[in-house]
């Protein structure tokens, strides 16, 4: 997929069409709009129509490269809690007492853990929910037993 040349804000109407449909991976442009405007609205009014912004929450649903309805949502998600969680970082950097700090790291706590969970939720829808561990080099020692093949748990006990 093509990279997001402009901030979806900036484009004309057919243009604009054209990459949202792109950017997630639609073929129904009012699908790919109302995702892109959910994500825009999960902003602070005060950024939500800043250009920067948008490219950003743009750009973070065309690099996750979403292919299918669960994927869409799930780009939106984490491009909004993205946003969010950068956020909560800003005003922990500007907490002024103990209690807002306290307040403003439990945010970027809970941000941050749901950030990691979609992730983690992308990663297993696109891999079926299996994971595959590659061993890249074994040594065996002299005397000792090694088992080439595969390997599955349940095996019956000698």
């Amino acid at each position: 997929m093509d990279k997001l040349q402009e901030p979806p804000l900036m484009l004309s109407a057919a243009d604009r069409a054209a990459t949202v449909r792109r950017l997630f991976g639609t073929d129904d442009a009012r699908q790919g709009e109302a995702l892109l405007t959910q994500a825009l609205h999960a902003l602070a009014p005060e950024v939500r129509n800043d250009l920067e912004s948008a490219y950003l929450v743009g750009a973070i649903i065309a690099d996750i490269e979403p292919r299918d309805v669960i994927e869409r949502l799930l780009a939106t998600q984490m491009a909004a809690a993205h946003m969010a969680l950068i956020r909560a970082h800003h005003w922990l950097a500007g907490a002024q007492s103990l209690p807002q700090a306290d307040a403003h790291t439990n945010a970027v706590a809970r941000l941050a853990k749901v950030f990691t969970a979609q992730v983690e939720a992308l990663r297993r829808h696109r891999n079926g929910g299996s994971q595959t561990v590659r061993v890249e080099h074994v040594t065996v020692e002299a005397g000792a037993q090694a088992i080439i093949g595969a390997v599955a748990p349940g095996g019956a006990a000698r």
